[in-house]
């Protein structure tokens, strides 16, 4: 039995659907990956693959900058890979984080922002906020830390971590991630909601920490039965507060990539007072 025949569908049917979809895919997902591809060559990371489906090839060559652009067999998505890159997902190998710092065009030396950046690049993304402390909020942790946020929009945002006096991640189940680092935040719609949520989990016998006061946004962490870590989080923010955040980021970004030390341009946001500027 084909396919076809378990949709109910004549294969000349099936094929009349099918082929359209697989051209309207195939253009979606090279546009997607050529971001990642046009940001990539940008930032100085070497781009050693841009290919059209997975598996075995069907054909490809090589531009003059050494990448190897093919179409593969099995069409239904693609991927762009980086110098440093075990596989298509950009996991490093074994001994790229050694080699990323003398390897001018390794994807796993580069900045954080410029990491952030390839990634982000394949929807439409912008930078919308970055924060540096030089201990967790939520665990109280001496632990400096720049935590960037890129919007992908659908009210989607992809946040990143660079953790300069951690040894090196390979995985983010390894066991040099900590485990404050991966985590899903959800939002809520206010506080009193989220109190509620964090009451009814308690008496469940389910341990929550919070409220942490971010200044901009509070926030409650606790794990599911998978021992995934969530936030609920409730946005505080001020619009006097989202303007001085925004006017700031590029700079703390780039101290922050200079130095490995949380930036004060934003210190109101940690010392409590919750006053935009300097005072």
């Amino acid at each position: 039995m084909s396919f076809f025949d378990v949709l109910h569908l004549p294969l000349s049917t099936g094929v009349f659907y099918a082929l359209p979809f697989l051209v309207a895919l195939t253009i979606i997902v090279f546009i997607h990956e050529l971001g990642h591809f046009l940001v990539a060559r940008w930032c100085g990371v070497d781009v050693e693959a841009f290919s059209i489906g997975f598996g075995r090839e069907i054909f490809g060559w090589y531009d003059r900058h050494g990448t190897r652009w093919k179409v593969a067999w099995i069409p239904l998505g693609g991927y762009v890979k980086f110098r440093g890159d075990a596989n298509a997902a950009s996991m490093p190998d074994a001994d790229a984080m050694e080699r990323a710092k003398s390897e001018p065009g390794n994807f796993h030396g580069k900045a954080l922002w410029q990491r952030s950046a390839v990634v982000a690049a394949g929807p439409i993304a912008n930078f919308i906020l970055a924060i540096a402390e030089n201990e967790v909020p939520s665990t109280k942790e001496p632990d400096p830390y720049m935590h960037i946020f890129i919007d992908i929009g659908g009210g989607n945002i992809l946040a990143f971590f660079e953790l300069p006096t951690k040894a090196e991640m390979i995985a983010p189940s390894d066991a040099n991630t900590p485990s404050w680092t991966q985590h899903l935040a959800l939002k809520t719609d206010s506080l009193d909601t989220m109190l509620k949520v964090k009451a009814r989990m308690e008496a469940d016998g389910i341990e929550v920490i919070g409220p942490t006061d971010h200044t901009i946004f509070k926030s409650i962490y606790f794990r599911d039965p998978s021992g995934h870590r969530l936030e609920l989080a409730v946005n505080t923010a001020t619009p006097e507060m989202d303007k001085a955040l925004d006017q700031v980021k590029w700079d703390m970004l780039n101290e922050w990539d200079r130095t490995k030390k949380a930036p004060t341009h934003a210190r109101w946001m940690h010392d409590g007072s919750g006053r935009v500027g300097p005072h």
